[in-house]
């Protein structure tokens, strides 16, 4: 994360994300970390605005005492997070269109019942 790059519209995705996984309370007590790669720390504002974006408490921020610009971190987390993201809603989908077809079928079984009497 750069700074001239905080409020892009992935800051906004990513803060509807997390709305609706803790309105969902699928994530409880959850920390953000920023992984900014600015030469610079970022200073008290530029935290409390991105986690206003992301729509957290500014202390669930990760905060560090160097940046990664000077220690550079694997992409790893990222795609964790994107994948369990994806898995998420791929398994709540599955699960809407299992429950759908369990109501039609119950509603055949009894459209047939009423036909039989």
């Amino acid at each position: 994360m750069k700074l001239t790059y905080l409020g892009d519209a992935h800051d906004h995705w990513k803060g509807s994300v997390f709305q609706y996984l803790q309105e969902g309370e699928i994530l409880r007590n959850f920390l953000v970390d920023s992984m900014a790669t600015d030469a610079s720390p970022w200073n008290t504002a530029n935290s409390k605005l991105y986690a206003h974006l992301l729509r957290i408490e500014e202390s669930h921020l990760v905060q560090h005492d160097r940046t990664l610009f000077q220690e550079p971190s694997p992409w790893w987390p990222v795609r964790l997070i994107r994948k369990l993201a994806f898995n998420f809603f791929q398994r709540e989908s599955r699960l809407k269109e299992a429950s759908r077809s369990s109501r039609r079928e119950k509603l055949d079984a009894d459209h047939q019942s009423e036909l039989s009497r």
